[in-house]
């Protein structure tokens, strides 16, 4: 058993360590793909720029806008994680990142009630890419593009590709 002070030096080290020599290791073996995710991060942030610029006192808009800045964010924390060594860490975030697409899909569509019910605290993001597979129809985007959440989201699930 560890004594209080080996603990203290283990949390520190966690805590305010550098952690340089895991994420170059990782960045050995992922630093093409890390560099196309910075790219396409880079492109999705832009893209939310416009969204974000469109909302004006739209409050629906505002709400919807602030989903996708919330998805960007944690989905380059989830990289983040992983380079880090944190790969659990790394899929829970990425998990919320899958369920905050949906959710901010969801809640852009005029027929359906889920960002009224999701602001009352009365709507699980747990279910939101069930939702959006479920209303695909409804949320005007291309056939089959929500087989990317459904598919990694089994991914994330199961742990395989």
């Amino acid at each position: 058993m560890e004594d209080y002070d080996s603990a203290i030096e283990k949390i520190r080290t966690e805590v305010k360590g550098d952690l340089s020599e895991v994420r170059e290791e990782f960045l050995d073996n992922f630093g093409e793909d890390t560099e196309r995710f910075v790219d396409l991060m880079a492109n999705a942030f832009l893209r939310w720029s416009e969204l974000d610029g469109l909302a004006g006192q739209d409050e629906k808009k505002a709400n919807v806008s602030g989903l996708v800045f919330s998805a960007i964010t944690q989905h380059i924390l989830s990289l983040r994680l992983f380079l880090s060594g944190y790969i659990v860490a790394a899929g829970n975030t990425q998990r919320q990142v899958l369920e905050t697409i949906a959710l901010a899909l969801l809640c852009s569509c005029n027929q359906l009630d889920v960002l009224d019910r999701f602001r009352q605290d009365q709507y699980s993001t747990n279910n939101a890419v069930r939702d959006a597979l479920r209303q695909e129809d409804k949320l005007n985007v291309k056939s089959g593009a929500l087989e990317v959440l459904r598919d990694s989201r089994e991914v994330i699930r199961t742990g395989t590709i």
